[in-house]
């Protein structure tokens, strides 16, 4: 097999990744998985501290992944100038409605489809989708919106 052949594979998937970075709502989404490693891997140690435990180390490891995302958004999704404070602020505020709502509809789906409560997987991505899709939305429209007078 020549080398040539052996490359190909790579670099198809190479000009795919090109291709979909060129657009920014993958970017959003790699950065949220960017955000979710972050995350998982704060909380999972800090789960193992005595004095903190799970539920303290997401009110720690939650921030911090929001930070994280905000910051990557702010610079390769989104590329804004808007004021860094400000922003931030809108920022987590949106986060905390997408959590909310993945949140509230995962717990609508469990409560009113009992043939979900099994499978929870089912009711949780759906759940992840929609935040997915309020903090993008709100994320473009508010958030990373040129705020001319906040500069």
């Amino acid at each position: 097999m020549a080398t040539g052949d052996a490359t190909a594979p790579v670099a198809g998937w190479r000009r795919l990744a090109a291709r979909l970075l060129r657009h920014r709502f993958a970017r959003f989404s790699l950065v949220g998985g960017v955000g979710f490693a972050i995350e998982a891997i704060i909380l999972t140690y800090l789960a193992t501290v005595p004095a903190i435990g799970s539920l303290k180390g997401r009110l720690i490891s939650f921030p911090v992944a929001v930070a994280a995302t905000w910051w990557l958004n702010r610079t390769l999704t989104f590329q804004s100038r808007n004021n860094a404070q400000r922003e931030s602020v809108r920022y987590f505020l949106v986060q905390i409605l997408g959590a909310f709502t993945n949140f509230i509809l995962f717990l609508a789906l469990v409560s009113g489809f009992p043939a979900l409560r099994p499978i929870p997987v089912i009711p949780l991505f759906i759940g992840a989708v929609a935040g997915l899709l309020v903090n993008f939305t709100l994320s473009r429209t508010y958030v990373f919106a040129q705020h001319e007078k906040n500069r």
